[in-house]
């Protein structure tokens, strides 16, 4: 994930919370201001509640709020370079966030956006992925198990959110095989779990795509240093890719269906098994991860708490969620600045 998309999902987590903490702001400078937009042919454009978000580099995260008229919204704030703000509003139970964050300085002290929201259905629209990408991305050869993520690519074509049946669940996946535990995640829109050897997700499917990624450990023969991994297609896919790097096994035994090559990303070489041909919904990528070696720090998720950990991770991303923004705008500032200087 992106610093930008890791900063909206906490962000948006801590959204109830953000809400909530008000602090005396400096004195309004600048001007943040946009229309509100339904995407959706021949729906009317609501009357929302739009909140203005600032995070600071260090301190208290502070929020306003107005409710549109006409469709348009207007706030003052301070332009203050060392404030970063976020647009959120929700509409019809979905949250929505502006696509990126907003600056404003004394140089530029005026800002325009424009935030898109949908109307819903319940009915699922002809959903399909545009790349599935699975990646080994640990090993612990004491314990016999592998962490294996998986990123889906799901492309709505329609122009409305799929929110789901009464369940709300908008993804179903097949775990991997002998899957130990699965990452519960709760994110600002939904949340992934497990039921039974099925992954499942509530994030509403908006027009455009939606990223769903899930983190699973699975077990593997120690004896024979091997793991047959399975990448079902929950939705017709254009593109299968699994990455197992080289440190993790010396090889990848690919089955029909699937070509093996060699490739080097983030100054790591990996063996990668890619789908020749677009997967269908329910057929399967089949290969083996042989020499099985390494050695990492035990993954909590498999410990004998792993479940009461799994089960706290959404409420310590609520605790600590404000600390973690403002510790992550003080990282990307800081790295920005390493960045320029190097330059």
């Amino acid at each position: 994930m992106t610093r930008l998309t890791t900063l909206v999902a906490l962000l948006l987590a801590m959204s109830a919370i953000a809400s909530g903490v008000e602090a005396q702001a400096p004195p309004p400078t600048g001007t943040i201001a946009g229309t509100i937009r339904n995407g959706t042919a021949g729906a009317s454009t609501p009357t929302l509640t739009v909140q203005l978000i600032a995070i600071p580099r260090s301190g208290p995260v502070t929020s306003q709020q107005v409710v549109t008229a006409g469709g348009r919204f207007r706030f003052e704030a301070s332009a203050d370079a060392n404030l970063t703000y976020l647009l959120r509003t929700e509409y019809a139970g979905v949250p929505y966030l502006d696509d990126a964050p907003v600056l404003i300085s004394p140089e530029l002290p005026t800002v325009q956006r424009e935030i898109t929201v949908w109307e819903t259905t319940a009915e699922r629209p002809a959903l399909r992925i545009d790349t599935t990408t699975v990646t080994i991305e640990g090993i612990e050869r004491d314990r016999g198990a592998l962490t294996v993520q998986r990123e889906d690519q799901v492309l709505n074509p329609s122009d409305r959110v799929y929110i789901g049946g009464q369940d709300r669940i908008t993804y179903r996946a097949p775990a991997p095989t002998n899957t130990l535990a699965v990452q519960a995640a709760e994110t600002f829109d939904g949340k992934t779990a497990v039921e039974g050897q099925t992954i499942t997700s509530t994030r509403p499917m908006r027009p455009g795509v939606t990223s769903i990624v899930t983190t699973a450990v699975v077990g593997y023969d120690r004896a024979a240093g091997s793991y047959r991994l399975r990448v079902t297609a929950p939705l017709p896919t254009a593109l299968t890719e699994v990455w197992v790097p080289e440190r993790f096994a010396r090889n990848l035994r690919t089955e029909s269906g699937a070509r093996r090559e060699s490739r080097e990303r983030g100054g790591e070489r990996s063996h990668i098994a890619r789908a020749t041909v677009a997967v269908r919904e329910g057929e399967s990528l089949l290969m083996t991860l042989e020499d099985l070696s390494g050695m990492n720090p035990a993954n909590q998720l498999t410990s004998e708490r792993g479940a009461a950990i799994a089960a706290g991770l959404a409420l310590a991303v609520l605790a600590g969620g404000v600390t973690l923004l403002v510790r992550a705008r003080t990282r990307v500032d800081t790295e920005a600045t390493t960045d320029e200087s190097a330059s």
